[in-house]
């Protein structure tokens, strides 16, 4: 084929390589013979002219020299092996426990940021104090956080439209406008938009259905969505955003948030781990809540929303009082120690606090001291 195409065959390059490498050879006092035995991370195979070349060498035999002509072994690569051992025995790094001024300690915190503060606080020093975080791959493909984002958008278009009524007749066709319109604000391309349609279109029947039954139980005043709160709570700023808060028609209200990833576990709210809805009932008895009067909180939950099989799930929270009354004993805590006081701000100091997300492990080079005490 290679002839057919006017194309050199092999064997003459790579005689010609051979003549160039033993003209070079030659001409110099000292030739070092060198290759790469590993290539991105996988072993290599040397190169056919140099295994004969040292194979031949070491057949060579006379009395000149008895060890035959093989090829001595150079000292370079030892050389280069040494630059790498350490001047010491190496000391494994201990566990960070950063310890700014207090004027340096932000005096703001959000709800989600307290769950941080709690499993670990030298994340929370990394991000807020230190302004790091991490960079987005290059060409990273839509995913989990981009299809949360159009749930959450399609949720409170959706939401807007009905009111906090009974449900309209055409509610599955108002679901199905606002889902569109979600997707076309994200500017889906057609692969992941066929995707997401028919889980959408799931998630579209799962709302249907508990808002059915919340507002045949609960008759509801007014829906509120996405809505920002801010409040001073132990000499901090406490803010955040809930997904949803529903004033009922009875006094009180209702708080809702929707994941479209893992539910935190019931072990994890009871222990208070995850503290962001007792934090935001705190909030909405403080009035903390645009345009929503300060009330009691009568029920918090958690909606799954996947739009897989099955495509939702209700995560109801119990003993909201206890969990509320623990949250506000949790933050002042923090702000007492951490935001206000002189306690470091050590890394995952609670083995049994698991902290969501691993951006800052390496930063605190936790592979080297996770195991000690």
């Amino acid at each position: 084929m290679r002839e057919r195409f006017g194309l050199p065959a092999p064997e003459a390059r790579i005689g010609r390589v051979a003549a160039d490498f033993l003209l070079t050879a030659c001409a110099a006092p000292d030739a070092v013979l060198s290759r790469a035995t590993r290539r991105g991370g996988a072993p290599t195979v040397p190169a056919r002219w140099l295994t004969r070349l040292s194979t031949f060498l070491r057949g060579q035999r006379a009395a000149t020299w008895p060890e035959g002509l093989a090829l001595p072994d150079n000292p370079a690569p030892a050389w280069a092996a040494q630059l790498d051992q350490p001047a010491a025995a190496p000391v494994p790094a201990t566990r960070p426990r950063p310890a700014p001024p207090r004027a340096a300690r932000p005096a703001r915190v959000s709800v989600t940021e307290v769950a941080t503060l709690l499993a670990d606080p030298y994340a929370f020093y990394a991000r807020r104090m230190l302004h790091l975080a991490p960079l987005d791959p290059i060409d990273a493909q839509i995913g989990a956080a981009e299809y949360g984002e159009v749930v959450h958008d399609a949720m409170a278009q959706f939401l807007r439209t009905i009111g906090p009524h009974a449900l309209p007749g055409d509610a599955a066709a108002l679901w199905d406008a606002a889902a569109t319109k979600a997707m076309d604000k994200a500017a889906l391309r057609p692969s992941l938009r066929a995707f997401w349609t028919p889980r959408l279109s799931r998630i579209g029947a799962f709302i249907r259905e508990q808002e059915a039954a919340l507002r045949h139980t609960t008759p509801l005043a007014r829906t509120h969505q996405e809505v920002k709160a801010e409040a001073v709570i132990s000499g901090i700023t406490l803010h955040g955003r809930a997904d949803r808060v529903d004033e009922c028609a009875a006094g009180g209200v209702l708080i809702l948030d929707y994941k479209t990833g893992a539910l935190p576990s019931n072990k994890e709210v009871e222990t208070g781990a995850q503290p962001q809805l007792p934090l935001e009932a705190l909030l909405a008895a403080h009035g903390a809540f645009q345009g929503i009067p300060a009330a009691d909180t009568r029920s918090m939950a958690y909606w799954k929303l996947t739009g897989g099989v099955p495509p939702g799930e209700v995560m109801q929270i119990e003993e909201m009082a206890n969990l509320m009354a623990q949250a506000e004993e949790m933050l002042d805590s923090i702000a007492k120690t951490l935001l206000r006081g002189d306690a470091p701000f050590t890394a995952r100091p609670h083995p049994g606090r698991q902290a969501r997300g691993t951006d800052y492990d390496h930063l605190a080079r936790r592979a080297e001291w996770q195991d000690s005490p």
